[in-house]
């Protein structure tokens, strides 16, 4: 354990009760035979700072499937991640527990969170941390078990970024490290649809703005903070392959939109201030983003990499620099995922634009001007040999399939999965009742002949198993893809 921090506190097993009675989520008690003694540590690896200190205010539990919710006995205080190494713990909290299975594991903060550097303190800013607390996913089965040592790795170096006026700002990531406790690969950013880390209720004059400005979009809000250290709700508003990023302060008032550029869209002024400021670094593909602020001024954010990492730097139209903050490379884009669908999909051979058949680049130009284009050989999960064409233009996605002869076999964008026929829905209900239907992942096909197939995106329940199924619009079944 080379200097390594732990943070550890005991659950030993029974009674819990809410910390407002008449505000239980929900009495329902799992009936198990024995009761478990849990510990669970809290283990931190290392990182330049002299101290990063969270205020731990309560410690929660969620029992089988999010039924019960259950603060427990909390021994709140100042917790300096940095002093609890070298076999050093301390308990957090305690309580007598009765649970088969629990699912979440969270960590509700105060307003007192620091990091100390050369002996000078700085606030920490933690979104969402003391609104719905720092939330740790389990998929732990506890029945007939007499103990168990839960291993949470809280990643400091990964979730400490200080920004470009020098605030520090915590993104935590945290991970189980027990493999019979992992709900997923502890690695993968991609599940941002179903995990509600973050995850915030918007004030009622937030909700009342977007039904106004944003009517038929579907949206997704979360707790984040802007790279000067502005704390923010952060609104995906989402209508088929569109997105549209928006931002507004704690009070509710809109600061920002943003839209999804190509990063050839950028002003001079800003690859200029770029090429000038950070020479040894260059601008990633598909990484930039169009910022319109509530005052009319326009930004735009990109992200920038070297040897070392990568960076994402904001600046204003004229090239002036705003703010910028370290990220990881899966860290810091709210549209990280957008290819993920497509990551099952592998690469057979490559082919270029300059392959296409002229009929094909005329097609395109005619009907696609201001998209680009990536291209694979594949196989359909039907067992069609095909070429894909997937297309992009910022902020529409279309896939184009072709037969090997080049003839165009079918056509697929984005589809709102509220929209699914009937049919489909109630079919999937028997045919994949485990299975829930992931958002914005669904894609309406069609077909040469005009005929409707749908293309959806499930995830088996308490599994990290994610499956595509085609179905035709009558909701007769076409294929799966794993």
């Amino acid at each position: 354990m080379n200097a390594r921090k732990l943070l550890y506190f005991l659950l030993v097993p029974l009674v819990l009760v809410s910390c407002d009675p008449e505000a239980l989520i929900d009495e329902t008690t799992t009936e198990i035979d024995a009761v478990t003694s849990l510990n669970i540590r809290l283990t931190d690896a290392p990182i330049e700072l002299d101290e990063v200190n969270i205020d731990l205010q309560q410690v929660i539990i969620k029992g089988p499937e999010g039924s019960q919710e259950i603060p427990l006995e909390t021994n709140a205080g100042i917790y300096n991640l940095l002093d609890l190494q070298n076999g050093i713990d301390a308990l957090i909290a305690n309580a007598d527990l009765e649970l088969g299975q629990l699912t979440e594991v969270r960590l509700v903060l105060g307003e007192n969170n620091t990091v100390v550097v050369e002996g000078e303190s700085f606030e920490l800013k933690i979104p969402s941390g003391s609104q719905s607390g720092l939330k740790i996913k389990l998929c732990l089965d506890l029945t007939d078990t007499p103990q168990y040592d839960l291993i949470l790795d809280f990643d400091a170096a990964q979730s400490v970024h200080q920004t470009g006026n020098g605030k520090y700002i915590m993104k935590p990531v945290i991970r189980v490290m027990n493999p019979d406790a992992q709900c997923a690969d502890e690695d993968e950013e991609d599940e941002e649809e179903e995990d509600e880390s973050g995850k915030v209720e918007l004030p009622e004059s937030v909700t009342e703005w977007l039904d106004e400005n944003y009517e038929g979009y579907q949206f997704k809000a979360a707790a984040d903070t802007l790279c000067d250290g502005t704390e923010i709700y952060a609104v995906t508003a989402m209508k088929g392959s569109e997105k549209i990023y928006l931002s507004f302060d704690l009070d509710g008032n809109f600061l920002q939109s943003a839209v999804k550029i190509d990063e050839t869209e950028l002003p001079e002024a800003v690859t200029t201030a770029i090429a000038e400021g950070y020479p040894d670094y260059t601008i990633s593909n598909n990484k930039s983003y169009k910022i319109e602020r509530a005052d009319a001024a326009v930004w735009f954010k990109t992200r920038i990499k070297n040897d070392a990492g990568y960076l994402e730097v904001t600046y204003t139209e004229d090239g002036t620099l705003v703010c910028g903050t370290e990220v990881s490379d899966d860290d810091g884009d709210e549209d990280e995922d957008e290819d993920g669908e497509e990551e099952e999909e592998e690469e057979d051979e490559e082919i270029t634009i300059d392959d296409l058949p002229e009929a094909v680049v005329d097609f395109l130009d005619e009907n696609y001007t201001d998209y680009e284009f990536t291209i694979d050989a594949q196989t359909f999960c039907d067992g069609t040999e095909i070429y894909l064409l997937k297309g992009d233009n910022g902020s529409n996605t279309i896939l184009l399939y072709f037969d090997l002869d080049w003839n165009l076999w079918q056509s697929a964008t984005w589809f709102d999965e509220a929209e699914l026929p009937t049919a489909i829905l109630e079919t999937l209900a028997v045919d994949y009742e485990d299975y829930k239907i992931m958002n914005n992942q669904t894609w309406e096909i069609v077909r040469a002949d005009s005929s409707l197939w749908y293309r959806v995106y499930l995830k088996k329940n308490n599994s990290s198993e994610k499956i595509y199924v085609i179905y035709a619009e009558d909701g007769t079944f076409i294929c799966q893809e794993e």
